[in-house]
């Protein structure tokens, strides 16, 4: 068995050979885990005390193993690779070699371990009998790979797999990652476009002005402008799209910006929808606005959020902070809560509202008006708009009433 007085013989100054006393102190002072193994028994044969502090052995409970109860204390998974290290050492006797395993303490649990081990006794033959290494317990640094390289796979998966392209840029334009849905949607490969400018996706006019070191810099200053920011953008066959991008800076470890990291969503048809609805709501004011009669438009609520030129013509209506109109004071007094109670009872029930009522125009004079409302549904049959009118018919009104004047006389007549 080596001891401590044998140890000393790697110490050349014959002050340190004479003092097993220094080499001890040497050894145990040692904040990583000193040990040498011996090839013919097959188990270590000196250890120092951070040996023991890391794996709880003190040198008796290794002394009592053979070679297979000591293998028996790496890992499973781990022997073969600690064996062919071993093995290596008996066979070239390299000056210095390196592994990681994982070893079994002695109060069961398991540690990885990373040894630095070199040739430490030759025998008569000229054969490798001893190594002497030293190994520190690196299971932290492990754990913490392991949760990096999870974390990183679950990055990978999320940007491949998202319904949004991802790309990554440099402050140079110069494009560093595109990932399989943007590939798909603008339809380059990444051979095709990693290192292209990311003007190649904008169109011609704008690409060509483009200032991406302002651009950088503008994005550090306003991060606010940089969400959901709609622009055009051109794919490989010339097809022009509408994306939504998000633009957040990547920092490189001096803090200086490295890359930009743009994630785009389709937003193509929802601009060519609303398009089509600002062109339907265009058609609609105009045909509105030719109509003789007040028209408007309600949210579900009962809120009025539209009226036509018409309601000019009125004393009373007016627009409401909130973009709601006050209809209420163009009634007369003696039809407000009649009007009130109608409309209140048609947006409850959904029901056409129907009422007539007198409203003051805006030269102080009241005219009869007759005011329908129909509800618009969608799908699911909820109520998502009201168009209503209202018709001046106070002629009509004076024509009943002078046609009841007039059977009045002809029956006092009779």
């Amino acid at each position: 068995m080596m001891t401590t007085t044998t140890v000393l013989s790697m110490f050349p100054e014959k002050g340190l050979t004479e003092s097993e006393g220094f080499a001890r102190k040497v050894l145990n002072a040692s904040l990583n885990g000193i040990y040498i193994f011996d090839l013919r028994l097959g188990r270590n044969v000196f250890i120092n005390a951070q040996y023991t502090r890391i794996t709880g052995y003190a040198l008796d409970d290794l002394s009592v193993l053979d070679g297979q109860g000591f293998l028996e204390k790496f890992h499973p998974h781990d022997r073969p690779r600690v064996s062919q290290h071993i093995d290596r050492f008996a066979r070239s006797g390299d000056d210095v070699r390196q592994v990681e395993y994982r070893f079994k303490t002695k109060a069961g649990r398991w540690i990885w371990c990373l040894s630095r081990d070199a040739v430490f006794n030759i025998d008569q033959d000229g054969a490798v009998s001893q190594i002497i290494g030293t190994f520190i317990d690196i299971t932290e640094r492990k754990s913490s790979e392991r949760m990096l390289r999870e974390s990183q796979q679950r990055y990978k998966e999320l940007v491949q797999l998202a319904n949004s392209a991802i790309i990554r840029w440099r402050s140079d334009g110069a494009i560093t990652f595109f990932n399989d849905y943007a590939q798909t949607f603008f339809g380059y490969t990444n051979e095709a476009i990693l290192g292209k400018h990311v003007g190649i996706l904008l169109p011609p006019q704008a690409s060509s002005g483009i200032d991406l070191s302002g651009l950088v810099q503008d994005i550090l200053d306003h991060p606010e402008r940089y969400v959901n920011n709609i622009n055009e953008n051109v794919c490989s066959d010339g097809r022009r799209v509408w994306m939504a991008w998000t633009n957040r800076p990547i920092f490189d470890h001096t803090g200086k910006v490295s890359e930009i990291l743009a994630v785009g969503v389709d937003t193509t048809e929802r601009m060519r929808a609303e398009a089509s609805l600002q062109q339907s709501e265009a058609q609609f004011r105009q045909l509105a606005d030719a109509m003789p009669q007040l028209v408007w438009t309600a949210n579900p609520d009962g809120q009025v959020d539209y009226y036509n030129r018409r309601h000019e013509e009125y004393d009373g209506i007016e627009r409401l902070p909130d973009g709601a109109y006050q209809w209420h004071p163009v009634l007369h007094q003696d039809d407000e809560k009649p009007t009130q109670k109608a409309w209140e009872e048609a947006v409850r029930t959904g029901e056409t509202y129907h009422i007539e009522h007198r409203v003051r125009l805006a030269d102080g004079s009241y005219r009869w008006h007759l005011s329908r409302a129909i509800p618009v549904r969608d799908t699911q049959g909820r109520v998502v708009k009201w168009f209503g009118t209202a018709t001046d018919i106070d002629n009509v009104k004076q024509a009943e009433r002078e046609l009841r004047t007039l059977n009045e006389t002809l029956e006092r007549r009779v």
